[in-house]
């Protein structure tokens, strides 16, 4: 048995990390092979979207002094920003 471990960072304005190894285990599968899907981020964008929390939105003050919508995550008691 052929195993894979899909473990992508992000395809910057195309595809999302689980996007891109959901991909890959669907070609891995039709050959046959065993496929792990984990999706991975570097930390930048992209980040949240690979914790598989709800992402939430809030509008908060920029660096600049402007009005910013912002992404979040909340896991349990754990914020991640």
């Amino acid at each position: 048995m052929k195993r894979l471990v899909a473990a992508p960072d992000k395809m910057r304005g195309t595809a999302s990390a689980r996007e891109v190894a959901a991909a890959i285990g669907v070609v891995a599968r039709a050959h046959d092979w065993v496929a792990d899907e984990v999706p991975l981020a570097d930390g930048g964008e992209g980040f949240l979207d690979v914790l598989g929390s709800r992402l939430r939105t809030s509008n908060v003050e920029g660096p600049l002094g402007e009005p910013v919508q912002a992404q979040w995550a909340l896991d349990g008691t754990t914020a991640v920003i």
